[in-house]
């Protein structure tokens, strides 16, 4: 399989399309998703995050594993169950988080997030995603398409 070159392209081979919708698939292309994923930790860089945070489905996980390990800091998972908001670790306090997934939605309340955080000392400083689609709030956000 020949490696895609440039971004757009990247995102392309991680991306299916089923009736009408598109949505993305990390595991499709390693490469690209390591890719992508670094590309994102770049931009993601200038926020000076000290932890990335993502949902728990495989996809999110995987590109939050990939921009964590490229900014040099840890990861956790959060989850939301029956309207509370779970991290699956303790952060240290005055963590600054980035909140990354392929894609963000009304299921994925950015701004809930980040309400969590500051009740807990810490800050969610960027949502970060391959692609648009996310709830308008104060937190600065970020896509790669």
């Amino acid at each position: 399989m020949t490696e895609p070159t440039t971004l757009q392209a990247q995102l392309d081979s991680l991306t299916i399309s089923e009736d009408g919708a598109s949505r993305f698939d990390l595991v499709l292309d390693p490469a690209a998703a390591t890719a992508v994923g670094e590309t994102l930790a770049e931009r993601a860089r200038q926020y000076e995050p000290t932890v990335v945070l993502s949902w728990a489905s495989e996809d999110d996980i995987v590109l939050a594993h990939i921009v964590a390990s490229a900014l040099g800091v840890p990861r956790a998972v959060v989850e939301l169950d029956l309207g509370l908001i779970t991290i699956s670790r303790p952060l240290p306090s005055g963590s600054r988080a980035v909140l990354v997934a392929p894609q963000f939605s009304a299921e994925r309340p950015i701004g809930s997030i980040a309400t969590m955080l500051e009740t807990r000392d810490h800050r969610l400083v960027l949502a970060a995603a391959l692609a648009s689609g996310h709830d308008s709030d104060a937190t600065p956000f970020i896509t790669l398409s």
